[in-house]
């Protein structure tokens, strides 16, 4: 796990989390993971700027967040409530499948405490909005 965490996130990331808002948590992010995202919502990130890649995410993850849990099978519904309540079985292999897919879709974000000791999960304040909405609606 933690060498996700190396391979997608800068080193000054780790010693703090964000508030939740997307846009600053994109800033936290490493561009090689942002263009990750990017090719996951079908951004042209070739030839856009570094924080225009960013506001396209941004917008991006917003709008085809429904659409894309919606399109989600029985199982990674499942699992992304898991995450959405904390409660997750680790020795469920399918997990960290699906935890790539939400990583890469900037669904989730996970971050290391400074210590080191323990993972913390960050689905943006937007997205929460959004599920909560879709889960007293169904």
């Amino acid at each position: 796990m933690s060498k996700i965490i190396k391979e997608f996130f800068k080193v000054e990331t780790i010693d703090a989390l964000p508030t939740g808002k997307i846009e600053d948590i994109l800033n936290l992010v490493n561009d090689t993971y942002l263009e990750v995202m990017a090719r996951n919502h079908q951004v042209d990130y070739d030839n856009l700027s570094m924080d225009d890649i960013k506001e396209e995410l941004h917008k991006n993850i917003l709008e085809n967040f429904k659409a894309t849990l919606m399109s989600f099978d029985k199982k990674e519904l499942k699992s992304f409530n898991e995450f959405y309540q904390g409660i997750v079985d680790y020795s469920d292999e399918m997990v960290y499948v699906n935890l790539k897919k939400f990583l890469s879709l900037g669904f989730i974000f996970l971050f290391l405490s400074k210590s080191g000791g323990y993972f913390t999960f960050v689905m943006p304040d937007p997205l929460i909005d959004q599920f909560e909405e879709l889960l007293r609606t169904s």
